[in-house]
């Protein structure tokens, strides 16, 4: 994987708004296509080690096929800490297997299968695993937004030890 072109430069806004943050969220997203070319520009990886915000990285639910075939949750982190290095302090995983046969056919059909979370092996990463089940099966197996946002507030809180009230919610992509 490759930056073009590789002296891409972040806008000064990003690296203010993650100096800034009170909690950083890699995902969820497209492993290789949306949440790993914003950790290489120069710069990003280095703002969010020093950030004293948690780093947080959202598991997909789901493999790409293509992408990351055959991926368990472990493997989507330890992608992000060999391209950006030691950035995520914790890793919010599902654990809900999807029940819908005819929409999990139609995923294996394209070659596509529920991510494993396998939350030991994140562990012994060094890197923090959160388990919840987080799916929505209406229409595409994918994070349901408002189990995904008690999910994230509740490992703000277990992180922080204490009730946090985000006052500002940025979405960057250097």
């Amino acid at each position: 994987m490759y930056l073009k072109p590789p002296n891409a430069r972040p806008l000064r806004e990003v690296l203010e708004a993650i100096a800034h943050a009170d909690l950083i969220l890699l995902g969820p997203g497209s492993l290789y296509t949306s949440v790993l070319p914003n950790l290489l520009v120069p710069g990003v990886a280095d703002a969010l080690r020093r950030a004293p915000a948690p780093v947080v990285h959202v598991v997909n639910v789901m493999t790409q096929p293509g992408e990351t075939d055959g991926y368990r949750a472990s493997d989507h982190v330890r992608a992000v800490v060999d391209h950006a290095g030691p950035v995520v302090s914790a890793a919010v995983v599902n654990t809900q297997m999807p029940r819908n046969e005819l929409l999990l056919a139609r995923y294996r059909a394209e070659g596509a299968i529920p991510v494993e979370p396998d939350l030991d092996r994140i562990r012994l990463m060094g890197v923090q695993p959160f388990g919840f089940p987080l799916i929505s099966e209406a229409e595409l197996v994918r994070h349901d937004p408002a189990r995904l946002a008690e999910a994230v507030l509740e490992v703000l809180d277990r992180l922080a030890g204490v009730r946090h009230r985000v006052g500002r919610v940025s979405v960057i992509n250097p």
